[in-house]
């Protein structure tokens, strides 16, 4: 090690969360700018984007685009979808209630959650553990 440098171990919280499948569970980006340059584009463009958080996507998905979402990380997809099934349905406060933003039962939150994703064709871990999903939304 160089003089003047310190190596410092990671936090405990930060090894658990690396470990988790979900990297970005909400990303706090202003879909305003995209929204504005998708809107420029013809009707029926083509739009490939990152998945991350896919609260970008599902506002995107209002436009009449063809979109494409790519990410490395499958549980990034698999929320994208998620959360573009939830504004499909146009119910906000039941969206928070499972994504963790409002309190519910984790037996409840689990048991919704698992519809969903065996509606989609996705496995009940693809976002982590149970307890932990349950739990935190």
């Amino acid at each position: 090690m160089e003089e003047g440098t310190m190596t410092r171990a990671p936090d405990a919280w930060a090894v658990e969360a690396a470990r988790m499948p979900l990297a970005f569970a909400q990303v706090r980006e202003d879909p305003r700018l995209d929204l504005g340059l998708a809107g420029e584009l013809p009707p029926g463009s083509t739009v490939v984007m990152i998945a991350s958080g896919g609260e970008t996507a599902a506002c995107l998905g209002r436009l009449p685009l063809h979109l494409h979402l790519v990410d490395m990380n499958p549980a990034q997809i698999a929320l994208s979808r998620l959360k573009w099934q939830l504004a499909g349905e146009g119910n906000a406060t039941a969206a928070m209630d499972l994504l963790g933003h409002a309190p519910l039962p984790p037996e409840k939150r689990w048991h919704v959650l698992g519809g969903r994703l065996e509606k989609l064709e996705l496995s009940r871990e693809i976002f982590g553990s149970e307890e932990l999903v349950a739990t935190m939304g």
